[in-house]
């Protein structure tokens, strides 16, 4: 909760950060307390009116149509209007969050998810592919159990890292032996261990950690749903262009050059509050 020395359950992170409200919209309706929350969260010795002066709030009433923090943000340009979107996180913040999501779609997992049945179609029967389908989703729930019990004790940081790089590693060697020695029984075997890395790292710690770091993440669950719709019509249309090799190593490529960013700027958020953890960025 805001003020306090330590986060609250992961859920109610979560919940907590999906609000739409703004600092300015509470600016210009009088409700100073809860910007007091913000600042004693992202600031020290700072005060409201030192905040609303370097923001350039608007003093004047709220409209009862359109909030006018939107247009203020427009002449800050495109991170201006992140920054309100996301509750007044610093751009660095934005950024990680922006990681996140990309790090999460471009792992290939819904191409791999949605499409598994007519993936495993061309290596075995269609029984046997259905049969794997059935036993690729029990295996990611039941690594997502697991990683819930985990994520406290190793931290985000060590299971996201972790878990991105089985994933990197099942999607290149999947690449390598389909189109290099066409060995269709152990691609089923790296799809499997590309599911328990995602399970581990990507599928839960992703929101979490978004959670922890901004007060809002509705623009993060956005962008996340967006790529969410592209990587499920294009991948298809990927898979029968190149083939399903090139199509991991397309996903490799991508989640490789996410665990590096990652790498570099992931920091460990457990145990931390989140004035800790941002001014640690």
């Amino acid at each position: 909760m805001p003020g306090t020395d330590s986060h609250p359950p992961p859920l109610q992170v979560l919940l907590l950060g999906c609000r739409f409200d703004t600092l300015e919209r509470h600016y210009r309706q009088g409700e100073h307390s809860n910007i007091q929350q913000y600042i004693d969260l992202f600031y020290e010795d700072c005060t409201i009116e030192e905040l609303a002066k370097s923001r350039q709030f608007d003093q004047g009433p709220p409209s009862s149509q359109l909030d006018v923090s939107v247009f203020k943000a427009k002449e800050r340009g495109i991170w201006g209007i992140l920054e309100d979107i996301t509750g007044g996180a610093p751009k660095v913040i934005v950024l990680m969050g922006l990681v996140l999501a990309l790090a999460n779609q471009l792992s290939g997992i819904n191409a791999i998810i949605y499409y598994a049945k007519q993936i495993f179609e061309h290596i075995v029967s269609p029984e046997q592919a259905l049969v794997n389908t059935y036993y690729l989703g029990l295996l990611q729930m039941v690594v997502t159990l697991i990683s819930g019990f985990m994520i406290n004790n190793y931290g985000r940081r060590t299971l996201m890292l972790l878990g991105s790089s089985i994933i990197v590693f099942s999607l290149l060697m999947a690449f390598i032996f389909d189109s290099v020695y066409h060995n269709e029984k152990v691609v089923i075997g790296l799809i499997f261990l590309h599911i328990i890395g995602f399970s581990l790292s990507l599928g839960p710690v992703t929101f979490i950690y978004a959670a922890e770091l901004m007060e809002n993440i509705s623009f993060i669950l956005i962008v996340n749903w967006i790529l969410t719709i592209m990587v499920s019509l294009l991948s298809e249309i990927m898979i029968k262009a190149i083939g399903i090799g090139k199509v991991f190593l397309f996903f490799g490529i991508c989640s490789l050059l996410c665990l590096l960013y990652l790498y570099r700027n992931m920091i460990e958020s457990s145990g931390q509050s989140r004035h800790e953890l941002v001014s640690a960025f």
